[in-house]
């Protein structure tokens, strides 16, 4: 069975942003010395992006939250 473009595409629009969100925490691991609280904030929102991914692509709604208890 082939997947709904629509949902494929919204599934891809956020595994995208979290991959920035993830190239974002590593480009601030690279600093001297790391930026530690924004590699947090930045992990964080790798996870949530990720989440929302997972929850699209299974057609479970979510609210707009940036809570990862919620979302888990």
């Amino acid at each position: 069975m082939a997947a709904d473009p629509e949902l494929a595409a919204e599934t891809r629009a956020w595994l995208a942003k979290a991959s920035e969100a993830l190239g974002a925490a590593e480009f601030e691991f690279g600093a001297t010395p790391p930026f530690l609280s924004d590699i947090a904030f930045h992990a964080q929102q790798e996870a949530e992006k990720a989440l929302k991914a997972f929850l699209t692509w299974n057609d479970s709604p979510f609210r707009r939250t940036h809570s990862l208890e919620e979302l888990g």
